[in-house]
C-alpha cells in the first residue's frame, strides 16, 4: 500500500508511468527513416522531417507500416500528444512536490487524491484537442496523396 504521505502523489506517478509506457510503445511502433543526401562529397544522414512546399513527408519503417499509412499517421499524432502530456504531468508533479516540501512538517498530509485525479484529467485536455485536430489534418493530407 502507498503511505498516507504519498497517497495524493501516487496519482501523478501512476499517470506519468502510464503516459510514458504508451508513448514509448508508440515510439517503437512509428519508427521513421532518416533521409541520406550528399553534401560536399559526404553522405549525411538527416533524420529530421522534410518540408516541401509546406508539406511534411515522413517515411515509416516501424511495425505500424503493416497496418498502413493512415494508422501510422494516427499513431504518430497520438505519440506527439502523449509526449506533450508527459511534459505537462512532469510540471504538475514538480509543483506538487515543491508545495509538499514548503508545508510545515508537523501538518498532516492533505487528502486530495480525488482532486489530483481531476487535475490529471483536466491537464490532458490540451493533448486531446491537439490529437483530434491533427487527426483531421492527417485525413486531409492522406486523401490528397493517397486518393
Amino acid at each position: 500500500r502507498t503511505p498516507k504521505v504519498l497517497n495524493s502523489y501516487s496519482v501523478l506517478v501512476l499517470n506519468m508511468a502510464l503516459v510514458d509506457v504508451v508513448a514509448a510503445t508508440l515510439s517503437l511502433s512509428t519508427v521513421t527513416r532518416g533521409v541520406v543526401y550528399r553534401s560536399g562529397g559526404k553522405n549525411i544522414v538527416d533524420c529530421r522531417l522534410r518540408s516541401i512546399d509546406g508539406t511534411l513527408f515522413v517515411i515509416f519503417v516501424g511495425p505500424c507500416k503493416i497496418a498502413g499509412a493512415r494508422f501510422c499517421h494516427l499513431m504518430l499524432s497520438f505519440n506527439v500528444a502523449l509526449c506533450a502530456q508527459s511534459c505537462v504531468s512532469l510540471i504538475i508533479a514538480f509543483s506538487f512536490r515543491l508545495w509538499m516540501l514548503s508545508r510545515a512538517s508537523n501538518q498532516p498530509p492533505p487528502q486530495i487524491r480525488g482532486r489530483m485525479w481531476l487535475l490529471v484529467l483536466c491537464s490532458s485536455a490540451p493533448s486531446i484537442i491537439a490529437l483530434v485536430s491533427s487527426r483531421g489534418t492527417n485525413s486531409l493530407m492522406l486523401r490528397k496523396f493517397h486518393g
